[in-house]
């Protein structure tokens, strides 16, 4: 197995063209761009997805590879580009669950009916099952809407002479019976057996116990096809069908998810690296808003994602209006509880000791957010992992007094920590701003235990129950 260099790239910190032409030396930076800007376009279509930018900067004299909110790795021929987020803990399958679960993302907006009843999100560990669960569940789709089948001619011998005779092949053969020709429905198209091909990878790779069962079901369905595997090049799904299958696009591309993902370097048989990219900043941005809605009880709040409003200005600026990403408004105004602005920010910066640094263009909409919702308090939402993620405790077994002095306890500690907290203070009012970071390593049960425990300070927030 020939190992191609791999290069690693986030945010803030891009990859010079140098660097990738001296570790790929028999190539020139014509050539290498080329391969850059092939990559791009491919993913643009396929995942839609803008995965960097070139940059030429003068006092280097050289072309920097921009990396955009992604996470994931691309395929450049020769070389890989290795898309990262800000922290570790969180790999492009978790990411891809992350879409699954939130909606975010059309490609992966399939319907997860049999397999999310038989395989919960806390059952995957690996990447691997993460994709095999989402490539499942498209098989499903195709199924659901039906298998592609072509006729396929076929001659054969038939005592009861169902077909046409072909009566040269039955006195050439000497048969006792006619020799007839027939039309039959056939499923072994090259779509299916790539698709085939794909499910029994799964069978062989997947970790999960649930995962595999699942692809042994699906094999038995495909029995009619035949196991080989056409190359993806080859494959062209309108030679199939004349209609207008998106649920064959869904499965093909996860399909070769499934197969591209594994390259055996260094021996390790399980290693599983998927050429697949997802934009965190529309993924981040969306999974906050779902878990919120999810979390917060519809009963004492509404949970308004997108919500837009005019400028409070006169006279009204036409085509100009404010959208925070999520506000949570009270239901019943006579018990005075305050309306919460959530913005959320996959972008960010942190200092040598790890504290998050706010950009003033963060601080000055969020306060602006503020001020037209009529409130004093909002959240600016960040990703994290389990080391730097916010804390607040939920109440479980203990008494309601000893759970007070414990939340209590817990909020001073968030108001005494600039890193967490900050208060602007103005004339006639203030604006009380959290920084808050979820945790989105770990399985999907601890990250919602992590958004249960922001809803809850979101509620706590509202009702005036915290000093």
């Amino acid at each position: 197995m020939i190992t191609v260099p791999n290069f690693n790239l986030s945010v803030g910190k891009p990859l010079s063209l140098e660097k990738i032409a001296l570790n790929c030396s028999e190539y020139n930076e014509n050539s290498i761009l080329m391969v850059l800007k092939s990559a791009a376009k491919k993913h643009k279509i396929s995942f839609g997805v803008e995965i960097f930018k070139l940059q030429y900067q003068v006092e280097l004299d050289d072309i920097l590879i921009i990396p955009g909110p992604v996470v994931g790795v691309v395929d450049c021929s020769y070389f890989k580009l290795t898309f990262e987020p800000k922290f570790s803990g969180i790999s492009v399958g978790k990411c891809l669950a992350f879409a699954q679960v939130a909606g975010a993302i059309e490609l992966v907006n399939h319907s997860e009916t049999i397999v999310e009843e038989e395989v919960s999100y806390d059952a995957l560990t690996t990447s691997v099952d993460y994709f095999s669960k989402a490539f499942l569940s498209s098989v499903y789709d195709v199924l659901k809407q039906g298998v592609i089948k072509s006729r396929q001619h076929i001659t054969k011998v038939d005592p009861e002479i169902r077909g046409n005779i072909d009566f040269q092949s039955t006195i050439s053969n000497a048969s006792e019976f006619p020799t007839v020709q027939i039309s039959e429905p056939t499923s072994d198209l090259d779509v299916n057996q790539y698709i085939k091909g794909a499910i029994s990878t799964v069978l062989k790779e997947a970790k999960c116990t649930e995962i595999k069962g699942i692809a042994g079901e699906l094999l038995n369905v495909f029995h009619e096809v035949s196991d080989y595997v056409p190359n993806i090049n080859e494959l062209s799904l309108s030679n199939s069908t004349t209609l207008h299958r998106k649920d064959y696009e869904k499965c093909l591309t996860l399909a070769q998810v499934i197969y591209d993902g594994f390259h055996y370097e260094g021996g390790e048989e399980d290693s599983f690296t998927p050429y697949f990219t997802i934009n965190l900043d529309a993924l981040f941005e969306r999974l906050v808003s779902q878990q919120l809605e999810k979390q917060i009880l519809p009963a004492n709040f509404d949970v308004c994602s997108q919500l837009e409003i005019d400028h409070p200005v006169e006279p009204i600026m036409e085509g100009k209006r404010i959208k925070p990403d999520v506000v949570v408004i009270p239901k019943d105004n006579n018990k005075s509880f305050k309306n919460i602005i959530i913005d959320s920010k996959n972008k960010y910066s942190v200092s040598e000791n790890s504290k998050l640094l706010v950009s003033n263009s963060d601080i000055y909409q969020i306060t602006y957010y503020a001020q037209c919702f009529n409130t004093d308090y909002a959240i600016l939402v960040y990703p994290g992992n389990n080391k730097n993620c916010s804390k607040y405790p939920i109440q479980s077994a203990e008494g309601r007094s000893s759970y007070e002095k414990k939340r209590q306890k817990a909020f001073d500690k968030i108001k005494s920590d600039s890193g967490t907290f900050s208060k602007l203070n103005f004339i006639t009012h203030e604006v009380n701003i959290f920084y808050w970071r979820v945790d989105l390593t770990g399985t999907m049960k601890n990250t919602e235990q992590s958004f249960a425990q922001l809803a809850l300070f979101i509620t706590d927030l509202s009702k005036g129950e915290l000093i």
